[in-house]
C-alpha cells in the first residue's frame, strides 16, 4: 500500500518575505476569511492537507512555500506507528532505551528524504501546480491589476461598465451636470483599462499593450484581439487560469448587435426625411 502523507502549516512565515504580502496571498489565493486570517497565523501548526501521494504532498508544500508559508511534511504511517515493544529483562539492559524519540527520528529521516527526492524530481523551470489548479477570479470592483481575466469575464465586465456608463449618461444628461458626465467618463475609463490589463494578463501579456486601443487606426482591431485570443491554459507570468465567468454578457452583445442591424436603416431614413424636412421649411 502506497504511503500517505500530511502536509501542515507551522504557522509561521517563512524568513525573508512580508507578513502582510503573505496574509494578503493567503486570503485571496486560499480563500482564507479574512476574519479567520489571526487565527491562521497564530503559530500553532495547521494541518492543511491528509491522505496525499508523496508527489501530490510534495507539489503542495512547495506550492505553498512559493507564498511564504513555512510548510511540513510528514508521513501518517510512520505517525502511527505504535511502538509496542516488551520491556526487556534488567539483567540485559541496565539502562532501557525509551522509544519516546522514535517518532521523531521517522519523522526527520523522511522530512529528509522527501526533500532529497523533490529537488531531484522537480525541474527548475517547472511550476505545479496544486488543488484545482485556478485562482480566484479578482474582484470586480477593484483597483489592483493582478490576476487574470478570462474572455467571457472580459465581455461580461465590458457590458455592464458600458452599460452602466450609457445608461448613467442618459439620466446626466436630464437631470445632473456636465461635470457629473465627465466624472464617470473618467471613472468607466479606468475601469476597462484595468480589465484590458487583466485580459492582456491571460493572454500573457504586459498590461502595457492596451496603449494600443487608444491608437485610432488600431484600437478595434486591438479589442477583437483582446475579446477572442484564447488565455494561457497553463500558469503564466501573472498568475494561474481562473474560472470562465457565464455566458450573458456575450449573448447581450449579440442582441445589442443584432437590434443594431436591424434599427439601423429606418433610423437613417427617418434621419434624412427630418432633415429634408428641416430644409423646406427654412425655405
Amino acid at each position: 500500500m502506497q504511503d500517505q502523507y500530511t502536509v501542515s502549516f507551522t504557522g509561521q512565515v517563512i524568513p525573508g518575505f512580508d507578513i502582510d504580502i503573505v496574509k494578503r496571498d493567503v486570503q485571496q489565493k486560499l480563500k482564507v476569511p479574512a476574519e479567520q486570517i489571526p487565527a491562521f497565523f497564530s503559530g500553532k501548526p495547521i494541518p492543511l492537507k491528509k491522505h496525499l501521494s508523496m508527489n501530490d504532498a510534495l507539489t503542495l508544500k512547495n506550492r505553498l512555500e512559493n507564498l511564504g508559508l513555512m510548510m511540513e511534511m510528514s508521513s501518517e504511517s510512520m505517525m502511527n506507528l505504535s511502538f509496542d515493544v516488551p520491556e526487556p529483562p534488567p539483567k540485559l539492559e541496565p539502562s532501557p532505551v525509551t522509544t519516546e524519540k522514535d517518532p521523531y527520528d521517522y519523522q526527520r529521516i523522511e522530512r529528509m528524504q522527501a526533500e532529497i527526492e523533490r529537488k531531484q524530481s522537480l525541474a527548475p523551470q517547472r511550476i505545479d501546480r496544486y488543488e484545482d489548479g485556478q485562482d480566484a477570479v479578482p474582484e470586480f470592483f477593484s483597483l489592483s491589476f493582478d490576476g487574470r481575466y478570462g474572455r467571457l469575464n472580459f465581455i461580461n465586465a465590458w457590458v455592464i461598465f458600458y452599460g452602466v456608463l450609457m445608461l448613467a449618461m442618459v439620466v446626466s444628461m436630464l437631470f445632473l451636470p456636465t461635470l457629473f458626465i465627465l466624472v464617470l467618463l473618467v471613472l468607466t475609463m479606468i475601469a476597462s483599462i484595468r480589465i484590458m490589463v487583466l485580459r492582456l494578463h491571460d493572454i500573457n501579456l504586459s498590461g502595457w499593450w492596451v496603449i494600443f486601443y487608444f491608437i485610432p487606426a488600431l484600437n478595434v482591431a486591438f479589442l477583437l484581439f483582446v475579446m477572442l485570443m484564447p488565455g494561457s491554459s497553463e500558469e503564466n507570468e501573472y498568475g494561474r487560469p481562473v474560472p470562465q465567468g457565464p455566458w450573458y454578457g456575450v449573448l447581450i452583445l449579440l442582441v445589442l448587435l443584432l437590434l443594431g442591424g436591424l434599427f439601423n436603416e429606418p433610423l437613417r431614413q427617418a434621419a434624412e426625411r427630418q432633415s429634408t424636412t428641416q430644409t423646406r421649411y427654412y425655405r
